[in-house]
């Protein structure tokens, strides 16, 4: 259930930004005064939303391995909330580096998880 929840709530941050964006870039649009409503909902999704559904997915696996069943949910959930989170991660490194200047404050500053991996996810743009 918790992977479910966070793919639902992923495309939903998906489908919302695809509207914004396309709101943007028409000529009568009021620009953006800061990138909070971006950044907020997208960080949220990182630090809560990927988590949660990593214990979904391990939670499947002790139930799965207690009850000797097949083990494509384990599989399912686990690849849906990898390529979500990849998404979510390119999506946000990509933001970051591009609409916000990116050397002021990368991504990985404000994940919780992504602390330990340091500047490896963010690069210099020249």
């Amino acid at each position: 259930m918790l992977v479910l929840a966070f793919v639902a709530a992923a495309t939903w941050y998906g489908y919302c930004m695809n509207r914004l964006f396309i709101e943007q870039s028409q000529p009568h649009a009021f620009p953006l005064m800061g990138g909070e409503i971006v950044t907020d909902p997208l960080c949220r999704l990182l630090n809560c939303g990927v988590p949660l559904a990593s214990i979904g997915v391990a939670g499947i696996g002790v139930e799965i391995y207690r009850n000797r069943s097949r083990r494509w949910p384990v599989w399912l959930g686990g690849v849906l909330t990898l390529c979500v989170a990849i998404a979510l991660i390119v999506f946000g490194a990509r933001y970051f580096r591009e609409a916000l200047g990116g050397g002021a404050m990368p991504l990985s500053s404000q994940v919780w998880w992504m602390g330990p991996l340091g500047g490896s996810l963010e690069y210099d743009v020249a």
